[in-house]
């Protein structure tokens, strides 16, 4: 798992919660590049699903991902969210390419939970 250190934001107009908040924290990013899934882990001091709904289908914390991914330099043209059973407690589940695994130039740190190296694939 790669570590990392922002916040995003939801407007409470996803289909699953209809909580706006600001200062959700986002602290680890997970590739499983063989299911083309990108984890995005969030702190459950600043959500917890149990409690305010899922952030799958938000598009104010998607915009958010997209602007801090961006930011490191990865491909986000073709993210998204992934369906509502792969969101996870502690999770978001984004659906991803090609052209974004690509862009992760083989960085060592995004490891998938069974810990397999991504590779880029052509």
């Amino acid at each position: 798992m790669k570590k990392v250190n922002f916040t995003i934001a939801t407007s409470g107009t996803g289909y699953w919660s209809d909580v706006a908040r600001n200062g959700i924290l986002i602290n680890g990013l997970e590739v499983d590049s063989d299911l083309k899934e990108l984890r995005i882990f969030f702190d459950t001091e600043s959500w917890l699903p149990s409690v305010d709904g899922l952030i799958y289908t938000d598009p104010l914390a998607m915009s958010h991902i997209k602007t801090q991914l961006t930011a490191m330099g990865l491909s986000c043209n073709n993210i998204g969210y992934s369906e509502q059973g792969m969101q996870g407690d502690n999770y978001i589940s984004l659906d991803i390419d090609v052209e974004f695994i690509d862009s992760l130039d083989i960085d060592v740190e995004f490891i998938d939970s069974s810990h397999k190296l991504v590779t880029p694939t052509a």
